[in-house]
């Protein structure tokens, strides 16, 4: 019977999550970019191409790592404090534990904040990765809805001219020229086939990289300030935290135009994306999650445990 419940309760957060991303896993792989010409004196679209400094790999590491660092410690923290100043509690109104029914009760609160614990955990743990698969899914259609070329696009592409018989070499008299019929030739483009080659060349606009790093430390951020009232060691551990979060956040963005992969612009395109998905995934959190609905505590260095309840 409990199988039962956590199969329907899993199932409704793993649909929600494929739905999610299937737009855009559809886009990555079955659809062509939408396909801008471009003029031939545009400078932000000359520069050589770079290997990345934060890598997808990188990345990766970012959007997992730290939230099941942050959320694991804290929530179990969080769950044993609770459970140590309810058998506090139960201690100072029964005088002793020695009956039965007193090690029941006991032993039914250890139950019930293991469940609450756990019941949190995945809530957050569903809401963080969601938000993740919403903006993969934003950010692809944007990107193939407009069609940016990136910084590196002629290193990269070295565009064949079809309808003109010329080449974009800089001069006065080509500079104003807008190109649309081409098809790229370069040896990265070759091994990638044209179809690859536009896909990647042409899908500026937003950083998703930025995107996704902003989301993960904005995410972060919040969560660890919504543990209140907690002692100056904790408040001071929170405080650093956040702040390499953050650092580390803005570093996989900038990175992307000083790697040639995006243009200021859309680096801005996809901060914003990011911290606006945050923001709502952490207005949800607080409004209707268990995380709002449980106490927030944290020892606060004097022997006891400080409980507030958030009003929703």
């Amino acid at each position: 019977m409990n199988f039962f419940i956590l199969l329907l309760t899993v199932l409704p957060a793993l649909l929600a999550v494929v739905l999610a991303i299937l737009p855009g896993s559809i886009l990555s792989l079955f659809i062509q970019p939408k396909i801008e010409g471009f003029f031939c004196g545009d400078e932000s679209i000359r520069l050589p191409q770079k290997p990345d400094s934060f890598t997808n790999r990188m990345l990766a590491m970012f959007v997992f790592l730290p939230f099941f660092t942050v959320a694991i410690f804290c929530e179990a923290i969080q769950g044993y404090l609770s459970y140590k100043d309810h058998k506090q509690q139960l201690v100072i109104n029964h005088r002793h534990l020695q009956s039965d029914s007193n090690k029941s009760d006991l032993k039914a609160a250890q139950k019930r904040y293991i469940v609450s614990t756990l019941q949190t955990f995945g809530h957050l743990t569903f809401c963080y990765i969601y938000g993740h698969c919403f903006i993969f899914s934003l950010v692809f259609i944007t990107k193939f809805t407009v069609g940016r070329p990136r910084p590196s696009f002629i290193d990269v592409c070295k565009p064949i001219y079809l309808s003109r018989n010329f080449t974009c070499d800089g001069t006065v008299a080509t500079k104003h020229i807008y190109v649309d019929n081409y098809e790229c030739e370069s040896e990265d483009s070759r091994t990638m086939t044209i179809i690859d080659a536009r896909r990647e060349i042409k899908t500026s606009f937003p950083s998703g990289h930025a995107a996704l790093a902003i989301y993960s430390a904005v995410f972060i951020a919040i969560y660890l300030q919504n543990l209140k009232n907690c002692n100056k060691f904790v408040r001071l551990a929170r405080i650093v935290t956040q702040s390499y979060i953050l650092l580390v956040a803005f570093y996989a963005a900038v990175s992307r135009v000083s790697d040639h992969r995006h243009h200021a612009t859309d680096v801005l395109g996809g901060l914003a994306i990011g911290v606006t998905v945050g923001l709502l995934m952490m207005i949800h959190l607080k409004n209707k999650s268990a995380v709002a609905n449980r106490a927030i505590t944290c020892y606060n260095g004097s022997g006891h445990v400080n409980e507030f309840e958030q009003k929703t």
